[in-house]
């Protein structure tokens, strides 16, 4: 889950009743997150995925023809009030991300499979982007597991 980023939603100024009961009955799970639920912490993801999914929602019917959010407003991309901000070693702005294993998974192939990832991922980062692991929990499960003094 990244932190630090710029966040953004989903803009469109509802002019009447109408529209914001056609937007909120077609995305249910808007609030998209996470969901905790004891030691689990569940994706919410929202069925609407671009502006133009949102253009599309049904408001009203008129003579058998549909009147969609886009023909009676603005659809457009906004901003959340943004809370915090992340650096690191005083470089400007960065962007975090966190992997966590649940009680019980055996820590140690939790940690060969971050690394993994984190390799895919860092292949896909655009120009002057890198990953760059502030701590890494390996030698700690190795020491834990092997004792003191494992390769």
């Amino acid at each position: 889950m990244p932190l630090g980023r710029a966040p953004a939603q989903v803009t469109v100024p509802p002019e009447n009743d109408r529209l914001a009961a056609a937007l909120e009955s077609n995305n249910r799970n808007d609030g998209t997150g996470c969901l905790e639920t004891g030691e689990e912490s569940l994706i919410v993801r929202s069925h609407i995925q671009t502006l133009e999914d949102v253009r599309h929602i049904v408001v009203a019917e008129r003579s058998g023809m549909p009147m969609r959010v886009g023909d009676v407003a603005e659809v457009r991309i906004g901003a959340l009030t943004r809370y915090g901000a992340l650096s690191a070693d005083g470089e400007g702005e960065t962007v975090e991300g966190l992997a966590l294993s649940l009680r019980g998974t055996n820590a140690g192939q939790v940690v060969k499979a971050v690394q993994a990832k984190l390799g895919q991922l860092e292949a896909g980062l655009p120009p002057g982007a890198r990953i760059r692991v502030l701590y890494d929990r390996g030698k700690l499960v190795t020491v834990s597991v092997r004792g003191p003094n494992a390769p």
